[in-house]
């Protein structure tokens, strides 16, 4: 119910996955991109949809699910790209 928060962890998520990665090059862009993200991320309305995708993608990366990953990534930029809120979770 705290939309600021959801927003927060939201952004939180993103930059935690990069760091997860280990990758200097894209542990530099987010620095530099930190502020632009977090905005960018902070757009979303259905707070709900992208906690959900986040759980679900959290929970591939704890299985090692290489190709879910990368599924679930793919989708998930597709849809915030779109800013499809309809598109049901799956």
């Amino acid at each position: 119910g705290d939309a600021v928060a959801a927003r927060r962890s939201a952004a939180d998520f993103h930059e935690r996955v990069t760091e997860l990665a280990a990758n200097q090059l894209l542990d530099e862009l987010e620095g530099v991109l930190r502020s632009r993200m977090r905005w960018l991320l902070g757009q979303h309305d259905d707070l709900l949809r992208v906690a959900e995708e986040h759980e679900r993608l959290y929970e591939a990366v704890a299985r090692r699910d290489v190709a879910g990953v990368e599924e679930l990534a793919l989708r998930h930029l597709e849809i915030g790209r779109r800013g499809d809120a309809a598109d049901p979770p799956g």
